[in-house]
């Protein structure tokens, strides 16, 4: 089955369709999610929608072949020079764009789709458009760090919420080599993330021994001085890729003990109000490492900070 054929059965798109059927569509949206390939991939698929002949995304009319083949010129896509920083400047061109009427009196979809990716000055910038929308113009901002973005934006888009997978749904987009059993080992250690359940799947550990071995480490942290033990029990070399993994298992040893899984670690401080403060620990790591931050130091940043949250919420 196809990821945009999955992502139709997603309540988000439910809730924008509803809306382009009953010609209400909102001037901005805030689309949040765990996995910046699946907003993107849904942010496709609304374009397909806001354009499609049928209103329904076919994907095989005339006017949805233009927005796959990148022929759509209503369609303007906020896209950072390096990939990373949206700036002022970035902002700036796509305003001047909207003063440009649409081709055929047709929509113009704005996108950016990495918005926690924007400065406070250029989601300032952002923030006139937002308030004052003029003609038939939607702007689509995607998000896996809600935390992000300004207030001020959030309060002035409608927001979806891409929800988790089911098993079935996870089978049937992913092409990995993988037997049940092992899918659905996957899919309880993601928790329904399509994408950390490819990672799971597509590494050549062992998940239930990588789950254990997160645990170890986190009951083994009691200090300062434990950390050149805790960082050698990962067993294996120390950079991006390693520690994304890390991060991967960590978020969900955390949630597993959220919902009473781990007793051993909700015992020695591991409780809702720690494990929160933790998971912007985690976020702020990812944002570090997608920066090219030093992996040892990301790792460092990480554990120094559990330490500190942990003993400040016993």
């Amino acid at each position: 089955m196809e990821l945009l054929d999955v992502l139709k059965n997603n309540s988000a798109y439910k809730l924008i369709h509803n809306d382009v059927e009953n010609d209400m569509l909102s001037h901005s949206y805030l689309i949040v999610g765990d996995d910046n390939l699946i907003i993107d991939q849904f942010i496709l698929l609304v374009k397909l929608l806001v354009y499609c002949k049928d209103k329904n995304a076919c994907m095989y009319c005339d006017e949805c072949k233009r927005v796959l083949n990148g022929n759509n010129t209503n369609i303007y896509d906020v896209v950072s020079a390096n990939d990373k920083d949206i700036k002022v400047d970035d902002i700036s061109a796509m305003i001047d764009d909207t003063y440009i009427a649409p081709y055929e009196d047709n929509y113009k979809v704005y996108t950016i789709s990495r918005g926690e990716s924007m400065n406070v000055q250029a989601q300032n910038k952002l923030l006139k458009t937002l308030e004052e929308p003029v003609g038939k113009k939607v702007m689509l901002i995607g998000t896996t760090n809600e935390s992000n973005i300004l207030d001020t934006i959030k309060s002035r888009c409608k927001k979806l919420y891409i929800t988790t997978f089911t098993y079935e749904e996870a089978v049937s987009v992913l092409d990995v080599n993988a037997t049940p059993k092992e899918m659905m080992r996957a899919y309880k250690l993601a928790g329904g993330r399509l994408s950390l359940m490819e990672s799971i799947l597509s590494s050549n550990n062992d998940l239930a021994l990588e789950y254990d071995k997160v645990v170890d480490m986190l009951l083994h942290l009691k200090s300062s001085r434990d950390l050149p033990e805790v960082v050698g029990m990962m067993d294996k070399k120390i950079n991006a890729e390693s520690v994304k993994g890390f991060l991967d298992i960590l978020e969900v040893v955390l949630k597993d003990t959220i919902k009473g899984d781990n007793v051993d670690l909700a015992l020695v401080g591991f409780n809702y109000k720690s494990i929160a403060n933790i998971q912007d620990i985690i976020n702020n790591a990812r944002e570090r490492l997608y920066y090219n931050c030093g992996a040892h130091a990301v790792l460092d940043y990480v554990l120094f900070g559990i330490l500190e949250v942990k003993y400040k919420c016993h």
